[in-house]
């Protein structure tokens, strides 16, 4: 690096990435003594021998080895953060951590150009994954210590502890402000395990950084050598490890064929690898170079890799100034700077950095920790459950199996499975699928569990060969499951297997043995014994002739089958799995067996039916069979069959020819019952056997052969059903028919024609088959269920039904009589007849168009509705009514008769009429003309004679007033009649009678009594009439007025007619009084307003009208009353009124 800003580029560039199987870890993180754990600045800080520290990238605050964060003003590449993990130890109650130089001003750090602050902070992270984490405490390089430890201590808790107990928590070191031009380079220690996290692009560099304030490489203070060592772990092999470094500066660095000339986050001041040389040149003598002295370590720099195996990969051309570049170790590939022919190993891995100068930076990117020692990192899972450990003896030449079960008990992860034997024998690790132990067909070798959940369990059976002439050796077989997450965390369990010497075994062949003839005799070696308890081999010669009859067999026993008696010994041997064999013998004997017999048919049997029976015998010798079989019902069948099929059986005949005969014979019953078959076998050796057994011959249900119904049909219509039945036996069949209306019917058909069959009628007519033909009629529509059972004699019965969808017909109109004109207010009749095919209610509904209405109901039981359905009515359903009507008006009307069933049926019918307007009437006797009059009768003259005035009505002289002539005034004596009402139209004689002799005579014989008639008018006006009474002339003494009428000229005379009209219409009334005048009066059929065209409601009115007149001049008077209705009928009266 000649210049400073291109120093300041590179020190500050991202870090190179190192993609690993598992951990990074660095040999230069020393491991110190400990200390008290109290926070303190150390003045002169120096390697302490006493407390024991983990550091990174090492205690020594003066071999010039640091990690730093960096601004991303100074266009690096990396370290702009640094996350690093504290794993305390599960029975630790507290730690230390300890930042040498955390301050960013003087010695260590790069603050020449700008001045910022960096923060620091510590989470608890009990999973080491940045999502479970609890702040814990921050602080920032304001509170650091220039070239000093700044120290702090803390208890351990829950929060931070992990599956496995163990304490973690993250460190986490950034700028504020990241875009800063600045540097902060720090050591860390702790009394933790302390790593770098993975996944993250992290610094480090060498000092020195400032010239004026740091010690030059080699001064005192300073002892940096360039050489920094990483270390770390690959918990399972992998096909590759992959680096990735970046701007390490290697001077003439050339362009690497497997790194992309790009930037890999794809923006940013990296540049194309290859194309930019590192600088200061690494060559020449110290005194060419800008430092001098002060930074340069030659050569340039280079780094190696090392494998658990030894084996050593060196990258001479690592990344140039601002670079990234690749350095990838590949198995079975040519992408790979190094192409292995083997799977790169699990272990622990180095990587070593050499000659990286003073004054510069270099930057990794892992995906896996780097830790501060060697020794295994602390694991956040506990390690996973092995089970269990077991010990066995067996023989050489064994293979021997345990069974395993692999439970985690941490994260999900998975597990590395490995068996080692002690010896170095050959093992096999099998997926115990079915979890029996044992190792199955189909069930495959794995190497590793999978994936598994927290206390998920893997069940294994682990396989070991045990050789030959292993005789007295123990082997420790080691079971491992290794994490794939965490290197430390692995489960072991140990399974030994004991090797002993082999003893030759004792063979136990057991017996005496015996069997019928043809019947195994099963020799059994099983007492046998092995002084090693190995497993031993089988093998017999049954008739001890030399000749081996069976193989070698794991099984003990043997069978063997003599076809006739006979008797001999039989040879067993033995032999254990190293080639130890010993014999044995033993006797054996055969007898003579009688034939047996298996009788198969159908159970029970059923009547009528050719049923099979088969008949089955064996004899396990080779005899001659004679079976004889009597069925129970007189009937017996006899067969003979010959053991070689020609003729009679030699004897003896110990060949091997068992007897066996199928034999197929049928036979029936026709009736039911219990029978009592004999099946009788004999050999030809006098063996024989007699079976007996009970033959149930069931009764079987008629069966129906065919049967026909409409399916539909309409009510009131007739049906015909058919059905045709057989039955198996000789029975009588009786069909019941059941309608599903309520009716039944019953047919019966004897099986002989003549009469009911008897209790067992084997050898009647069978099959029995009868046709019963039916007709119905069902009264009411609906669905019925039509249900024919037929039984025989024997209690079997043929159940067959089927739906009957019967439909509703609407009724008929038979007759209509109706007349087709009348009158207003007259009733007219509607005869109608109607007819229904069901048992129906029927309903007349009439319209008789003037919007009246009116039901009748006519129910077909007479009393009230129909059910639904009501087949068993009275059908046909006939009515015949007439109905009676008025219309209130006339006009023209269409009278509709509906006529409908209960079931929705109906059919309508209309008759027009017509509806004649009547003229009113005027009633001539209710014509008056009447006034109101005030009578008075006044009279004076002789005392004590009274005098009375009568009116005539009606040709009766009607007594109004009476006086007694007294003393005193005649005004006071004076009598009124008052409000008298007198008919014009009549003669209104007024007659005052005298009645003088049987009164007292005051006077002389010949006086006289002055009477006044006054007749007084409702105007006040009045007319006074005299006449004098003489007790000597009689003929005075009754004075008639004979009419009064002309009074009346100029007085108001109320005049009344009555008129009347059937329709329900509006009169009015005309007068005509003969003066040249007339008077009107209207009346509303309604009282409230005109009557409508046509209003048909029947109201007939009968109205009286009331005038009042005055005539000026006495003549005869002509008077016509008119009468009109609405609709234009009317009626006139004439009379005459004389004044």
């Amino acid at each position: 690096m000649e210049l400073f800003p291109i120093w300041a580029r590179s020190i500050f560039a991202k870090c190179g990435t190192v993609i690993l199987g598992f951990v990074l870890l660095a040999s230069a993180f020393a491991m110190v003594g400990q200390k008290d754990l109290t926070i303190e600045s150390i003045d002169n800080p120096t390697p302490d021998a006493s407390p024991s520290y983990y550091a990174i990238p090492s205690e020594d605050p003066d071999d010039g080895k640091f990690l730093g964060v960096f601004g991303s003003g100074m266009s690096t590449l990396g370290g702009l953060e640094t996350i690093i993990y504290v794993g305390v130890p599960s029975n630790q109650t507290s730690f230390e951590l300890g930042i040498f130089d955390a301050d960013i001003t003087h010695m260590w750090d790069y603050d020449v150009i700008e001045r910022g602050q960096s923060n620091f902070a510590i989470f608890k992270d009990p999973l080491k994954d940045g999502d479970t984490s609890k702040l814990l405490d921050s602080w920032t390089s304001e509170d650091g210590i220039d070239d000093q430890y700044l120290n702090k201590t803390y208890a351990t808790d829950t929060d931070a502890r992990a599956p496995s107990g163990n304490f973690f928590y993250r460190l986490e070191v950034r700028w504020e402000d990241p875009t800063m031009i600045s540097a902060n380079l720090f050591k860390v220690r702790s009394t933790g395990q302390l790593s770098l996290a993975k996944n993250q692009e992290f610094g480090f560099a060498g000092a020195p950084q400032n010239f004026t304030s740091d010690p030059d490489v080699g001064q005192p203070g300073n002892s940096y050598d360039g050489a920094w060592d990483f270390y770390f772990y690959v918990p399972k092999e992998l096909e590759t490890v992959k680096f990735r470094d970046g701007d390490s500066d290697r001077y003439l660095d050339k362009d690497d064929f497997n790194t992309p000339n790009t930037d890999p986050d794809g923006a940013g001041p990296a540049q194309a690898e290859g194309a930019n040389n590192g600088a200061p040149e690494d060559t020449g003598p110290i005194e060419d170079h800008p430092y001098g002295n002060k930074t340069i370590i030659q050569p340039s720099v280079y780094y190696y890799v090392t494998d658990p195996a030894g084996n050593v990969y060196n990258n001479t051309d690592p990344s140039g100034d601002t670079e990234w570049e690749n350095f990838i170790i590949e198995y079975n590939s040519t992408n790979g700077d190094y192409n292995t022919s083997y799977m790169l190993a699990a272990g622990l891995w180095q990587l070593s950095v050499r000659a990286l100068d003073g004054h510069n930076g270099d930057y990794f990117n892992t995906s896996f920790e780097i830790f501060a020692t060697t020794e295994p990192p602390l694991p956040v899972s506990p390690p996973p459950d092995v089970v269990a450990d077991t010990t066995k003896v067996v023989l050489p030449g064994d293979t021997v199996s345990y069974a395993h079960m692999v439970t985690n008990r941490g994260l999900e992860d998975n597990f590395d499975l490995t068996a080692v034997s002690s010896s170095g024998w050959v093992t096999r690790i099998y997926d115990d699928l079915d979890k029996d132990g044992q190792v199955d067909l189909g069930e495959p070798i794995i190497a590793e569990t999978g994936q598994l959940a927290k206390d998920q369990t893997k069940y294994i059976v682990v396989e070991l060969d045990v050789p030959l002439g292993t005789e007295g050796m123990s082997d420790k077989l080691t079971i491992t499951a290794s994490s794939q997450n965490e290197w430390a965390v692995q489960g072991v369990t140990i399974d030994t297997t004991i090797v002993v010497r082999n003893e030759m075994p004792v063979a136990e062949a057991g017996g005496p043995y015996s069997a019928w003839e043809n019947e195994p005799i099963e020799f059994n070696g099983s007492g046998s014994v092995d002084p090693e308890g190995d497993a031993l081999e089988f093998r017999w010669d049954f008739e001890s002739d030399g000749v081996w009859d069976t193989s070698w067999s794991s099984d003990p026993t043997a069978t063997k089958v003599w076809g006739d008696d006979y008797s001999g010994r039989a040879t067993l041997e033995v032999r254990d799995p190293g080639g130890q064999n010993s014999t044995d013998t033993a006797y054996w004997v055969v007898y003579n067996a009688y034939p047996r017999a298996q009788l198969i048919f159908p159970s029970p049997l059923d009547e009528g039916q050719a049923d099979v029976f088969e008949i089955i015998v064996i004899d396990p010798g080779s005899d001659d069979i004679e079976i004889v079989w009597a069925w129970g019902d007189g009937t017996v069948d006899t067969w003979t069959f010959y053991n070689d099929g020609v003729g009679p059986d030699p004897y003896p005949s110990p060949d091997i020819n068992p007897v066996y005969i199928s034999l197929n014979t049928t036979h029936d019953w026709g009736d039911n019952g219990l029978y009592t078959i004999i099946l009788s076998l004999k050999d030809d050796d006098g063996g024989s056997m007699n079976f007996t057994a009970s033959i149930q011959v069931d009764n079987l249900v008629p069966v129906e052969v065919s049967f026909s119904s409409p399916g539909s049909t309409d009510e009131g219509v007739a049906i015909s059903v058919q059905s045709s039945v057989s039955d198996p036996g000789s029975d009588d069949l009786t069909f019941e028919w059941d309608w599903g209306d309520g009716l039944t019917d019953t047919v019966v058909f004897y099986n002989d024609g003549v009469g009911p069959d008897p209790p067992q009628s084997p050898y009647g007519i069978y099959p029995f088959t009868a046709t019963c033909d039916m007709t119905h009629i069902y009264g009411d529509d609906g669905t019925f269920s039509l249900e024919l059972i037929v039984t025989d004699d024997d209690g079997g019965a043929l159940i067959i039904s089927t739906d009957i969808m019967v439909s509703n017909l609407a009724p008929r109109v038979t007759h209509v009589d109706f007349p087709s004109t009348s009158n207003e207010g007259e009733e007219v009749t509607f005869s109608i007849d109607a007819t229904d095919p069901g048992s129906d209610d029927i309903t007349l509904e009439f319209d008789w168009g003037d919007g009246t209405t009116e039901t009748v109901v006519f129910y077909n039981d007479g009393v009230g509705p129909d059910p639904d359905p009501s087949p068993l009515g009275v059908y046909p359903f006939n009515i015949s009514t007439s109905v009676a009507h008025t219309y209130g008006d006339n006009g023209n009307f269409t009278v509709t008769v509906t006529v409908s069933d209960d079931d929705g049926g109906s059919v309508t019918t209309t008759r027009d009429i017509v509806i004649n307007n009547v003229d009113p009437t005027i009633d001539p006797d209710s014509v008056e003309a009447k006034a109101i009059v005030d009578l008075t009768l006044r009279v004076s003259g002789e005392k004590w004679h009274d005098v009375s005035l009568d009116i005539v009505r009606a040709g009766v002289p009607v007594q109004l007033i009476h006086i007694v002539r007294e003393p005193g005034s005649p005004n006071e004596q004076a009598k009124t009649e008052p409000n008298v009402t007198v008919n014009l139209f009549e003669d209104i004689p007024l007659i005052v009678r005298y009645t003088p002799l049987d009164d007292p005579i005051n006077g002389k014989l010949w006086g006289s009594t002055p009477v006044w008639v006054i007749v007084g008018f409702e105007d006040g006006t009045e007319v006074w009439l005299d006449h004098t009474f003489n007790v000597r002339h009689p003929h005075t003494w009754t004075w008639e007025i004979r009419d009064i009428s002309s009074f009346f000229i100029g007085q108001n005379i109320t005049f009344s007619a009555t008129a009347s009209d059937p329709g329900s219409d509006d009169l009015t009334f005309t007068w005509d009084w003969g003066d040249g005048t007339t008077s009107t009066a209207t009346y509303y059929n309604d009282g409230v307003g005109p009557d409508p065209y046509p209003s048909p409601d029947v109201n007939p009115i009968t109205v009286t009208d009331t005038q009042t007149h005055a005539f000026l001049l006495p003549k005869v008077y002509p008077i016509t009353i008119t009468v009109t209705d609405d609709d234009g009928g009317s009626d006139s009266l004439s009379f005459t009124l004389q004044l």
